[in-house]
């Protein structure tokens, strides 16, 4: 089945956009609301903060670690593991279903539907800073 060109700029505009107004909704709005909700059923304050991912002993990278929800738990070491472990589930568990999903799916309907290259490249260029922006955390002002 061979889509127009006009229909596959549309689709992939339309479909670019409004993963931008959901990327802008959930950092305006949902991210605060899940952190809290989270915070309140698990005991702890669930926040931003800059998490170290270098767990290797033998490896010498030298990141400053990663952006990603975190906990301050109290009590005993294995309330404080739980509680990082479920904030740190909750935060990939929102990353793929919200973050990933729509431009992969995206993505996926571009290539079944076989678009025009172009058009697949131009989203998956579009979606890369989308991502960043708003998923990742990369530009977000965080303490830790």
């Amino acid at each position: 089945m061979t889509v127009p060109l006009g229909v596959q700029l549309a689709v992939s505009l339309t479909w670019l956009v409004l993963y931008i107004v959901l990327s802008v909704r959930y950092d305006r709005r949902w991210d605060a609301r899940l952190r809290a909700a989270l915070g309140r059923r698990i005991g702890a304050d669930v926040r931003w903060a800059r998490v170290d991912q270098s767990g290797d002993v033998f490896s010498d990278d030298s990141t400053g670690g990663v952006n990603a929800w975190h906990t301050d738990g109290d009590g005993p070491l294995g309330r404080q593991l739980w509680q990082e472990g479920v904030a740190r589930g909750a935060y990939l568990a929102v990353l793929v279903v919200l973050g990933a999903l729509p431009p992969l799916a995206l993505l996926g309907l571009e290539f079944l539907l076989n678009f025009h290259g172009l058009i697949v490249l131009g989203t998956a260029f579009a979606v890369i800073p989308v991502f960043s922006l708003f998923w990742l955390g990369n530009y977000r002002q965080v303490s830790g």
